[in-house]
Order: C-alpha cells, then structure tokens, then sequence
C-alpha cells in the first residue's frame, strides 16, 4: 500500500466510533445490531440467532454487556477500511485494563492485515479510548446446565471435537455462523441438534472495498469465541468449545520484526487472554477453550481418519465454500490432501477431491512456500512447516510408479537441499500433548483418542 494513501485515509478518517448497539428477542429470534461511524461512513452490521426454544437467560444488564462486547470484536473488520488512528467506543465505559485488552487483540489479530497492505508504522498507528458513561457490569452469577457447546465449521477439527465428546456421553449442541452445507451434513451424521446465527456485513464496507479502500483478514476467531459465549449464555450452557490446535501457534512470516500470524486468535495465547478477560468482566459461569489445542494437525487427521462416515460430508476449502466443493487449487486444499493422504490411500484421496492435488502444477509456488525456509507460508488454516515436509515424506513412501509434481519437486529438490531424519519427527509428532487449558476430564477424554498410528 502506498504510503501516502495511508497518510490520506488516517487524514480524512481521523477517528472510528462505536456509537451503539441494540438488541431484541422477539418470536425465537435474537437480532443485535451495531453503529460504527468513521467520518462521513455509517456503518450497522447485524447478527441474527435463530433460537428454536424459548432461551433461560433474558437478563437485560447481562445481555446489554454481551452485545456490547461483541460490537468491540466487530469494530476490527469495518476500522480495515479507513485505519482511523482513534478508536472511540462511546457504546460503553472500558477500564484501562480493557483498553490494553483490545488494543493487544487489534496488535496481533490485524498482523496479516497490517503486512499484506504494507502498513510499517502499524504498531503504534492506532489508540482505543472510551469517553463513555455508560457502565456495563458482569453478568449475575448463574448456575448453567452441563451441556457444552461447540462450534462447527465445517471441517474435519471440529467433527473429531464433537465426535470424541459424544463418544464419551458428554452432552452437547452445536453452533453455527452463517451455515453451510458441510455443516448441515455433519450435524446430522452426528444427530446433533445445531444453534444457527446469521452475521451480515453492512453493504457499505462492501462498496469501500470494490472502489479501493482497505480490506484484509481479521481475527475472526476472536468474534466467534464473543458469539459464542452470547448463545451459550441464552441457552444457559456450560461451555464453549472450540477445535482450535497446536499448528495454530506458528507464524507465517516475521515483518518489522513482528511475528504474523494469521491464526493469532486461534492461539494458546488469545484462548487464555480471553478466559482471563471473559471472567472478570462478563461471567465465571461459562468457560471457553479448545479441546483440540494439545495435539498438532496430524495428529487430528489421524484421528479423523478413523471416521469414514465423514469423508464425504467434511469440507474445509474457503475457496470452495459458497459451491461446497474443494477448489484443488489453494493451501487449504493441499494441506487437507498432504494431512488426510498420509493416513488414507492415494485413491480415496483422488476420489474424494474429484482430482490429484499433489499432481496440479499450479499449486508448486504454494507447496515451496509452505516447506521452503525464509518464504512466507501463505496466510491460510494448515499445518506447521515441520508437519508439511513430514506430510509429503510419508506420502512419498506410498507412492509408486511416476510422481505427482508436487512430490517429485519435494523428492529430487526438496530432500537433496534438505536432509533430515523425518522418522524420528513424524514419530514425535504422532506421541504429541502440548499445553492446554481445558477442565481435566476433557484432557481425559482427548487422552483416550492416542496414540495415533500411521496406517
């Protein structure tokens, strides 16, 4: 991005104020809505969750503080457009606590934002402030129920979440944002009853976007886990479960000596800033973690494979997400086919994709970007390089004959430049239980998936 653009838009958008909010339950729906204003734009995004039961909780201190925080995790995707350097929340009084909070959560979660717009003052280019009188409390004390709730994407994580915990009788509902098919079709292989929610983007950010203003990746995560905790309080749940996994603590590339990390709020670290904030300022009530953050992506594809009956349902491919369908021809795609190929024949993996990724010249650039050191690894939901390098390794002793493209690349360039003992790391991998910070009994019940063997 030139710099003088950016010089122009912080000049002509010297401020972004998160004005209000407003919420209503009326026949089994719960509709919130925001107003951000920057300048002479208006913003008033919306989200709707359809309720299919009348909810236990309707408090309306506790359900005013929910909403207002979830305004504060969808400032992020309306600020991208015009990066005013004042942030203003008049919504509501924040502490300064709170303010170092978000300004924290705005830091990291907008890292790819700040690097793909080539943006090399970002870390002290912005300020949170509030000059509100409006004061929010925490919610009352309440005792919810033991059903857990968690959030389904579509992939193969959050099947092995929800699969593993009903192995194992936990009870549970699923919750999904702006639905897909994939999803549907999980829910009702796992007969599971799913909350739905539908988020909409306010048109004007849209029309920003096609004349040129700003736009990138936000820490979408960060909006989920705020969602979340609003339902499951609705519903008076006990927790909220996100599959979000070890790889997701590996960065994608080191700018102005600042680690980029596109999963940033998939991170050990965002999950316990959140527990840490979420119990002091809204509830106790509730927890919120990951029930996958021990173990790597190889280690959830292995298990994963023990599941056929969700091969053809799963998709993980956002490229392909509005035709559910896997595009062949991005990160996502390659990884899933490197994660799910190291365990399933060559030819599942052929049939369910429709195609040979590991044999589409395109997807070279991608491939040496995920493996090579000193490349960006593209900004996408995969493994860590380790895992990827082990990934091809493994699938290359199943291959006979001649070689995809991609894995003669890694055989005849790749392995030559790099030697190194893959066994003794694919071994490691496999036996891996990093930290966490779920309840014990799910450590428990996570502990009982492993080990996990090569087939």
């Amino acid at each position: 991005m030139h710099i003088s653009k950016i010089k122009s838009l912080r000049e002509k958008y010297p401020t972004f104020v998160y004005n209000s909010y407003h919420w209503e339950i009326k026949d089994h729906v719960f509709e919130a809505g925001w107003d951000f204003v920057s300048g002479d734009i208006q913003y008033h995004p919306q989200l709707i969750i359809h309720l299919d039961q009348d909810v236990t909780q309707q408090n309306q201190v506790s359900l005013d503080s929910l909403v207002f925080h979830l305004g504060l995790a969808e400032i992020f995707s309306y600020w991208k457009a015009t990066i005013s350097p004042q942030i203003i929340i008049k919504a509501g009084q924040l502490s300064p606590e709170q303010i170092s909070w978000w300004e924290k959560l705005h830091l990291h979660g907008m890292g790819q934002f700040f690097y793909e717009n080539d943006i090399v003052d970002f870390v002290n280019s912005f300020h949170w402030t509030s000059n509100s009188t409006i004061q929010h409390s925490d919610l009352p004390s309440f005792t919810p129920n033991d059903t857990n709730l968690v959030l389904l994407g579509g992939g193969k994580d959050s099947v092995v979440t929800a699969q593993l915990l009903k192995e194992h009788q936990q009870p549970i509902v699923g919750f999904s944002l702006n639905s897909t098919p994939a999803v549907s079709r999980i829910s009702q292989d796992l007969s599971l009853k799913v909350i739905t929610a539908t988020r909409t983007i306010d048109p004007s950010l849209i029309a920003l976007n096609q004349i040129g203003y700003l736009n990138g990746h936000v820490p979408f995560s960060a909006y989920l886990a705020f969602t979340g905790t609003l339902v499951a309080y609705l519903y008076g749940l006990k927790s909220v479960i996100v599959s979000n996994e070890a790889s997701a603590e590996e960065e994608n590339v080191v700018y102005q000596d600042f680690k980029i990390n596109h999963q940033y709020s998939k991170t050990l670290n965002f999950e316990q800033d959140f527990q840490h904030y979420f119990t002091k300022y809204l509830s106790p009530n509730i927890e919120y973690f990951s029930f996958l953050r021990p173990l790597y992506e190889l280690q959830i594809a292995g298990i994963f494979s023990r599941y056929p009956q969700f091969f053809s349902s799963f998709r993980s491919c956002n490229v392909g997400q509005k035709t559910d369908t896997w595009c062949g021809n991005c990160a996502k795609c390659l990884s899933i086919y490197l994660l799910l190929g190291s365990f399933l024949s060559l030819s599942t993996m052929q049939s369910l994709f429709g195609q040979n990724v590991l044999d589409n010249p395109t997807l070279l650039p991608i491939f040496k970007a995920m493996i090579e050191v000193g490349q960006t690894r593209p900004f996408e939901c995969i493994g860590t390089r380790n895992e990827t390098i082990i990934l091809t390794n493994l699938i290359l002793q199943k291959c006979s004959g001649e070689l995809p493209i991609l894995i003669e690349y890694f055989k005849q360039d790749f392995l030559t430049s790099n030697p190194q003992n893959l066994n003794v790391s694919s071994h490691a991998l496999l036996n891996h239980f990093g930290v966490h910070s779920m309840p014990g009994i799910f450590e428990t019940i996570l502990k009982q998936a492993l080990p996990i063997e090569l087939q």
